[in-house]
C-alpha cells in the first residue's frame, strides 16, 4: 500500500531523492541555471517535504516553502525514474495542494525547466491548473527556466 506523507529532513530516503533529483536537474540544465536544492541544505528547515512511501520505500518526495504573504513555492518534486507513469507525481501534487491550503496558502508557484528533460513535469503541473508565469520570489528572467503559478 502506498501513501504520502510528511518526511523529516534528515530521513535518509529524502536524501537520497534528492540527490538524484539534483543530478537530474543538472543533466538537462546548464551551468548557473539550475535551483534545485541540495541535499546538504535540507536541514534548514524552510521546505516541508512529503514522500510517497509504498512498502517503506520513498518512491517521490516534494515540498513547499512560504515565500511571502500566503503565497508558497513548490521545491525538489522528484519521481524515481523506475516508478513514473504510475500516477505518484499527481498523488504527491495533490496532497502538497491541500497542506499549502490547509496552511492558508493562496497561490502556490514554482520553477522548472524548459528544456525536454522537464516536459512531463510541466505536463503535470499544467493537468493540475498551474499556468506559465513570469519570474517570482528571487527568480530572474533565464532562457532555461519555466515559471508556474496557480491560485488555491
Amino acid at each position: 500500500m502506498r501513501s504520502v506523507k510528511p518526511i523529516i529532513a534528515s530521513d535518509p530516503r529524502l536524501k537520497s531523492i534528492i540527490s538524484i533529483h539534483q543530478q537530474y536537474c543538472q543533466a538537462h540544465t546548464p551551468p548557473g541555471s539550475g535551483h534545485a536544492v541540495s541535499a546538504e541544505t535540507l536541514e534548514e528547515g524552510e521546505i516541508h517535504y512529503w514522500a510517497l512511501v509504498e512498502d517503506e520505500r520513498a518512491l517521490g518526495c516534494g515540498g513547499f516553502k512560504m515565500i511571502g504573504d500566503g503565497h508558497g513555492e513548490i521545491k525538489s518534486m522528484h519521481v524515481l525514474s523506475e516508478a513514473r507513469g504510475s500516477g505518484i507525481g499527481d498523488e504527491l501534487l495533490l496532497a502538497l495542494l491541500a497542506e499549502a491550503k490547509r496552511l492558508g496558502v493562496c497561490q502556490l508557484s514554482l520553477e522548472t525547466g524548459k528544456s525536454e528533460g522537464f516536459a512531463a513535469s510541466r505536463r503535470l503541473y499544467e493537468k493540475h491548473g498551474f499556468e506559465h508565469c513570469g519570474p517570482f520570489g528571487a527568480y530572474k528572467d533565464d532562457p532555461f527556466s519555466y515559471c508556474m503559478t496557480r491560485k488555491l
